[in-house]
């Protein structure tokens, strides 16, 4: 998760320092750009909280997630248990969040309990516990279709808008996945490996096309979102090949030179 956010921030800083042109929403707080790197989000001129490379305002949540993680190891205790009920007080302290809410409040999200969701699922799976083929097909399906057509509004928490479907699309997908193993084509294995690179850098490529299309100026939304999908798409592609796969194997072999002996209980 690290070594790409922290060189996709550097990108971002480094662009701003050239263009600010070619960056949306972006402010250059060094004090805070440095914080970003540690994922301490700041409240924005737009009132928006994030990091300073705004995509990155999910990854707070996940480093909270590993932080209650490695705590539950720690303490040896049960880990579904425990990372369930500090996740149960963060979503319930939201109930009676402010709409204006401060930075210090951020990690009070209904968010954090689809990580307890993720690890439900993954646990299931370990223990072998599948939902049966065509209700799986049938559940993808539905839920599939809410989450990409269905327009909640704000009166339906997001838990029911988008946690729950999202957890049994994952779910469903994840029970049919040993029926579609061998069986997806590999260039969409290959996009599925640089999802994170593509959710990273997606922001530093969508602008050129924009950019470019107003100096001509062709106003059409549909072909500049149409357009902007194409350096996404490559752009995601390079990074992965090039940056995101050769910085992991590195920070790879350089924890693995300090080998560690690992406990029954932690394994």
């Amino acid at each position: 998760i690290v070594p790409l956010y922290w060189l996709a921030t550097s990108f971002k800083v480094l662009v701003m320092l050239l263009s600010a042109t070619l960056a949306f929403h972006a402010d250059l707080d060094f004090l805070k750009i440095a914080a970003s790197y540690f994922f301490i989000p700041y409240k924005k001129p737009s009132g928006v909280i994030e990091t300073f490379h705004g995509v990155g305002w999910t990854l707070v949540f996940e480093m909270f997630f590993y932080c209650v993680f490695s705590l539950a190891l720690f303490l040896r205790t049960n880990i579904y248990i425990f990372v369930g009920a500090i996740r149960a007080i963060c979503a319930a302290i939201s109930l009676v969040r402010p709409t204006d809410y401060s930075v210090s409040q951020f990690l009070f999200d209904p968010i954090v309990l689809e990580f307890l969701f993720g690890m439900l699922i993954g646990r299931y799976a370990l223990l072998g516990i599948f939902i049966p083929t065509r209700p799986a097909i049938a559940i993808a399906a539905v839920t599939f279709f809410l989450l990409l057509f269905m327009n909640w509004g704000n009166g339906v928490p997001r838990l029911f808008s988008a946690g729950i479907p999202a957890a049994a699309l994952v779910f469903s997908v994840v029970s049919l996945e040993r029926f579609l193993n061998h069986r997806i084509p590999r260039f969409l294995v290959f996009l599925g490996a640089a999802s994170y690179s593509m959710y990273l850098a997606h922001p530093l490529f969508l602008p050129a096309i924009p950019t470019l299309l107003n100096k001509t100026n062709i106003s059409i939304a549909a072909v500049s979102v149409g357009l902007s999908i194409v350096p996404a798409i490559i752009g995601a592609a390079v990074v992965y090949r090039f940056i995101e796969t050769p910085a992991t194997r590195f920070a790879q072999r350089l924890i693995c030179k300090y080998p560690r002996q690992v406990s029954p209980s932690a394994s």
